[in-house]
């Protein structure tokens, strides 16, 4: 009788021990979701302080997944088989997008496709499979993204901000350090309102009641932060906005070295075809950007780059 009493008062303690792991679970379970939700919040404040500090109005910070699709595509079509200019147009926006469109016309297509074939043949070399980068899902996993209404674009110098602003590297891996974040902005308006497109030159395409975003993503293989900026254009979706507008000279032949030099890289690509999506991604985004290929900062990346051409007309 007394070991029966004895195994029913083991199995209550073991009972009440688990429910109480079980507790200490959930509670750890909750404190984790609680935490990663200050994180969010904190890393879209500071975000906060790329976009212009006046004539705009916050509507969201939880926009980044449609933005991150929005660059993935963006990314995808500049690699794809056959890629031109006229389809990575359809993703830019469009004071920027016929300047492309021409650009392919005369030759920019051919130099370009032959740059991709040579990605892709090599890609499906190593990994016996063709090169698709929308259908991985861990390109671009750590995003964060404000959308904004413009209210009065006559304040709207500053956009869009540079896609590498100097305070991308600070405050450490854990956050950034909001008072560089508010004084890069500053020199982005400072930059913008005076450059060769003259001042307020974005009020050229903006106008009140117009949604534009930043989505910042982390680029593992660079050990920086990019910024991208999105105009969200009247039944068309989110489109890149690029700063200072496209310079199609530059653009083009940035595009083309940089996938060059991804291909010619191809003995060193991670045996891990994620890690190889990512480090594919990044470099297609910096060209966009006019940076040096391997991710060298230059030009338009940090927002006060001169060319020799000039940006598209409508900017």
């Amino acid at each position: 009788m007394k070991n029966r009493f004895a195994v029913v008062a083991a199995a209550v303690s073991l009972t009440a021990a688990g429910f109480v792991y079980g507790q200490q679970s959930s509670g750890g379970a909750q404190q984790a979701s609680q935490n990663q939700q200050q994180d969010a919040q904190a890393q879209a404040a500071d975000l906060r302080n790329v976009l212009p500090q006046n004539g705009v109005k916050v509507l969201s910070t939880t926009g980044d997944a449609a933005l991150r699709q929005a660059a993935l595509q963006t990314i995808n079509d500049a690699v794809k088989d056959g890629a031109s200019l006229k389809q990575i147009s359809e993703h830019i926006n469009s004071a920027d997008r016929q300047a492309l469109i021409g650009a392919g016309e005369k030759g920019g297509d051919q130099q370009l496709q032959a740059a991709v074939k040579q990605l892709r043949d090599a890609y499906k070399a190593k990994y016996n499979q063709e090169l698709d980068l929308t259908q991985n899902a861990n390109v671009f996993k750590d995003t964060t993204a404000v959308i904004a209404e413009v209210t009065d674009p006559a304040q709207l110098s500053s956009w869009p901000p540079p896609a590498l602003p100097q305070w991308a590297s600070r405050g450490g891996a854990g956050g950034t350090d909001s008072s560089a974040a508010k004084s890069d902005a500053q020199t982005a308006s400072n930059t913008h309102s005076n450059n060769a497109a003259g001042d307020n030159a974005s009020q050229h395409y903006l106008k009140a009641g117009d949604q534009i975003a930043v989505l910042r993503t982390t680029m593992p293989g660079q050990g920086k932060k990019l910024v991208l900026s999105f105009l969200n254009e009247s039944n068309a979706g989110w489109k890149l906005d690029i700063p200072g507008g496209i310079d199609v000279g530059r653009f083009t032949t940035s595009l083309t070295q940089h996938v060059k030099y991804l291909a010619a890289k191809k003995d060193s690509w991670p045996a891990d075809k994620n890690q190889a999506d990512q480090q594919i991604a990044d470099q297609v985004l910096l060209s966009f950007y006019d940076t040096g290929v391997g991710g060298g900062r230059r030009g338009n990346a940090s927002g006060s780059g001169s060319s020799s051409n000039s940006p598209s007309p409508n900017r």
